[in-house]
């Protein structure tokens, strides 16, 4: 498991609250950390953002969605907490497939890329 976080109270918050043991804290921007992990050649099944609220990172996150594509595995999920005020532009989300849940005030989004470009970016 990784956390990319840029605040470094976070970080420490992160690490004082879970068990490191195989975990990696990386603080830097998630702009910079998702060309890191495509030049690492690092894949996950499973990547959860929770930006700040408000400040439009749903729609800056929309812009990564091709370095995301690179960085997931064949069949992997990205989840993007955000709130209902913050619309999330599906139309900006090319070659995903996305499902959202709602909870109170908080939106669950899920991403997956459509199942003819797995083989595209291995």
């Amino acid at each position: 498991m990784v956390f990319v976080e840029l605040s470094g109270k976070n970080v420490n918050a992160i690490a004082s609250r879970i068990d490191l043991n195989g975990c990696e804290i990386i603080r830097m921007d998630v702009r910079r950390a998702l060309p890191l992990f495509a030049s690492r050649s690092r894949r996950f099944d499973v990547v959860f953002a929770d930006p700040p609220y408000d400040n439009g990172w749903v729609k800056r996150l929309a812009s990564l969605s091709g370095r995301l594509s690179g960085i997931m595995n064949s069949g992997g999920v990205f989840i993007l907490e955000h709130t209902k005020r913050e619309l999330l532009e599906t139309s900006l989300w090319t070659g995903w497939d996305i499902s959202s849940k709602t909870y109170g005030g908080t939106v669950l989004s899920f991403f997956q890329r459509h199942h003819e470009e797995e083989g595209e970016s291995a």
